[in-house]
Parts: structure tokens; sequence; C-alpha cells
């Protein structure tokens, strides 16, 4: 079922892809507006910019898998589902 499932946000560079950022001191947060720098090429991303890309492509595939899940339900129940 689709309750069970976890996803998780990854943050990343605008410029190259990576995943890893550098922080300025260990437990650091970012907030909305800070700019933190991408540990692989160096160039400064918006947090709140690359947050929201990733929480877009998180809700995305929520709503594909909601919609798969509600299609299953519905063969299940014996209709025909395009």
């Amino acid at each position: 079922m689709l309750e069970e499932r976890t996803y998780k946000v990854n943050l990343k560079c605008v410029f190259c892809k990576a995943k890893t950022f550098q922080l300025p001191y260990e437990g650091y947060k970012p907030v909305s507006g800070d700019m933190i720098r991408c540990a692989n090429c160096g160039h400064s991303n918006d947090y709140t910019f690359i947050r929201r890309i990733a929480i877009n492509k998180i809700v995305a595939k929520i709503e594909k898998d909601f919609t798969n899940e509600i299609k299953s339900m519905f063969k299940k129940a014996g209709f025909k589902v395009k």
C-alpha cells in the first residue's frame, strides 16, 4: 500500500547534479535564502531553489505512485481502467 512507502528528498547542485555541499560547520541547517556551496564544482546554489526542485520531483513521484495504486485497486475490483 501507498502509506507504507517512504520517500527521501535529495538536494542536487543545479550546475553539476552532485549531492554533496560544503557546510560552514557541523550541524548547520540552511534556511530560506541561504546560498550553499557545492562540494564538487564549487558553485553557490540557492537553498530555497534547489529545495523546491527536489520537493517538486518527490511530489510528482508520489502523484504517479498514488495514481498507479488507485488504478490497481479499481482493476482488482473488476473495473476497466485506461
